[in-house]
């Protein structure tokens, strides 16, 4: 592969996600102009709103950290598992009843009132963080109820919004729209396994980007070749596939027709310019 093809397919995963980032952004004007006459289907809409919103926030950053082809792509992994968990959250919450909606509210508040007052020891140290004024939990609506709901017998918080793993909520979206559930699956698959040793900090982590998949030390131009190749690639795929999955499950759940074609187009051209990328 030519220096000046790895360049073209560099520009064209970026500029691809961009456009995938205005067709998001017409996704929330729709949701937020839209009155649904079924108040649950309003209320899963409302739901989805900012953690769509949040996914574009998202891309945008990693547009600014790969304008250039440095080590700087290595942050863009976490954020590229931050755009895949959310787009697998968001249609798994259109693809379900009101009921599934309501549990990420009453999640989120609870977590904000317990963020009020936090502690935690190690080895004999103890930190707390405290704020001055803690209201209380009769004074805010539905807290009570939130808080119920995510604490266990032994009185612990349970930390995790969903029982349901992450293969689970994808297998639920197959009932609202099966093709989201392959670009969902294919998101999570490309960014999981990579992004969880950087995010824990592994030696691994660091060195699947100073190395060749053989393990052989690169130098400049092999790094550039490995940035494009199978980086970028990488970020493009989780990122693109995570949130087309969250658009044709919202488009499903809806009835935005009109999403159809944009999502057709972009995928297929995706799909030419990875399948270029290995070439």
């Amino acid at each position: 592969m030519t220096v000046q093809h790895t360049a073209d397919i560099k520009d064209q995963l970026r500029l691809l996600m961009a456009e995938q980032t205005r067709l998001l952004d017409l996704l929330i004007h729709e949701l937020a102009q839209k009155n649904f006459d079924d108040a649950e289907i309003d209320e899963i809409a409302n739901t989805v709103l900012l953690m769509l919103q949040s996914m574009g926030v998202s891309v945008h950053s990693i547009l600014r950290l790969t304008d250039t082809v440095d080590m700087a792509i290595k942050d863009c992994f976490g954020i590229a598992r931050t755009v895949s968990e959310m787009s697998i959250n968001v249609a798994y919450i259109v693809s379900s009843d009101v009921e599934v909606a309501r549990r990420a509210k009453l999640h989120a508040l609870q977590k904000q009132f317990r963020d009020l007052k936090r502690s935690g020891a190690i080895d004999g140290m103890e930190i707390q963080i405290r704020r001055s004024v803690i209201p209380k939990t009769s004074d805010v609506p539905d807290l009570e109820k939130a808080l119920t709901t995510f604490t266990n017998k032994k009185g612990q918080e349970i930390r995790d919004w969903t029982p349901l793993s992450l293969d689970q909520r994808i297998t639920k979206v197959g009932s609202l729209n099966k093709r989201a559930v392959t670009s969902l699956f294919g998101s999570k698959f490309a960014i999981y396994r990579h992004s969880s040793e950087l995010l824990h900090g592994t030696y691994f982590g660091v060195l699947y980007f100073w190395t060749s998949p053989s393990g052989e030390r690169l130098n400049r131009e092999g790094f550039e070749e490995t940035w494009i190749q199978i980086h970028l690639v990488t970020l493009f795929t989780a990122v693109f596939f995570g949130i087309i999955g969250a658009i044709e499950s919202c488009a499903s759940r809806f009835e935005l027709t009109q999403f159809s074609d944009p999502i057709r187009d972009l995928t297929s051209r995706a799909l030419k310019i990875v399948d270029a990328s290995e070439n």
